[in-house]
């Protein structure tokens, strides 16, 4: 068994190499820091636009240069990123980049849930022990949650105690006496 579970083929293409510089050529790869972005790389009105999230790695084709030339300078300039839109979306070359913001957020919650239900199912204690350690270096310490004690209200008991009240009030309490 292999020391990593979490050793897949997904991120093979976000080994961080050097930023490129100069003109773009095809095939080079363009990370997407920020999820949601509707972006189409290719020829408008005739490529659909797709929704990417965070850690996407887009490659850049010839009719992204010769039709989206504004979405590769914006690539390639992070200040004008930052003056658009107040952060930094798009970066330049594959980077490495984890596809959640912080520890906590939705996406970290679902990767974690699913790769703790991974790891726990290991029936030998010491592989379980290993794939766990794993998942903590991976994913961090899951956050502590504040303890609360919640009740759901009984709202049908408490329609019920309300009618009582209200039928008591409008009919009042009757006594009968008894001989």
């Amino acid at each position: 068994m292999s020391d990593d579970i979490y050793d897949d083929d997904l991120y093979d293409d976000l080994a961080t190499d050097a930023t490129p510089t100069g003109p773009w050529t095809a095939g080079e790869k363009i990370t997407v820091l920020c999820g949601g972005m509707s972006i189409n790389i290719g020829i408008p009105m005739v490529t659909p636009s797709y929704v990417y999230k965070r850690a996407d790695v887009l490659t850049v084709t010839d009719d992204t240069i010769q039709y989206q030339s504004w979405l590769l300078d914006l690539a390639a300039d992070e200040d004008e990123q930052v003056r658009r839109w107040g952060e930094v979306r798009l970066l330049r070359g594959a980077h490495e980049v984890t596809p959640w913001l912080k520890i906590g957020d939705p996406v970290w919650t679902v990767l974690h849930d699913d790769a703790r239900r991974i790891a726990l199912a290991h029936v030998d204690p010491a592989d379980r022990q290993k794939a766990m350690e794993a998942v903590r270096e991976k994913f961090g310490v899951q956050p502590q949650t504040p303890s609360s004690s919640f009740q759901y209200a009984d709202l049908a008991q408490q329609r019920r105690l309300a009618d009582d009240a209200a039928a008591r009030k409008a009919q009042g309490r009757h006594t009968y006496a008894s001989s």
